[in-house]
């Protein structure tokens, strides 16, 4: 007899125990809560969280850039300005090309995770 395991992203074999530290410790909600969502659900309040601490994490970086150009800015050669570009630039600042065929690749990634 053949058994399959589903996995998730890195690999590893996806467990009740996993999924339990995604939805309490994670996603951080309490019991009674968590066994009242559909694994649907709880995939969905973990995306939503990622993205929270993206977002969090994205204003932290920024406002030590802004810190930065404040610092900078006093010993910048005069008339010139410094501006946060110049101190540093982000991954989620940087403009993608696409050609057809990473657009497309990128669609389908999106549409294959539910959120399209």
């Amino acid at each position: 007899m053949v058994t399959t395991q589903k996995k998730n992203d890195s690999g590893e074999p996806l467990t009740f125990e996993r999924i339990l530290e995604t939805g309490l410790g994670f996603c951080g909600l309490d019991p009674v809560s968590f066994y009242t969502l559909t694994i649907p659900e709880l995939m969905a309040a973990a995306r939503g969280r990622m993205e929270f601490l993206e977002m969090q994490s994205r204003a932290n970086w920024e406002c030590a850039r802004f810190v930065s150009v404040a610092i900078l800015q006093p010993h910048a050669r005069k008339g010139k300005r410094v501006r946060p570009e110049d101190v540093a630039t982000f991954p989620w600042e940087e403009k993608k090309e696409y050609t057809n065929n990473s657009l497309l690749a990128d669609l389908k990634k999106y549409n294959a995770h539910g959120t399209g």
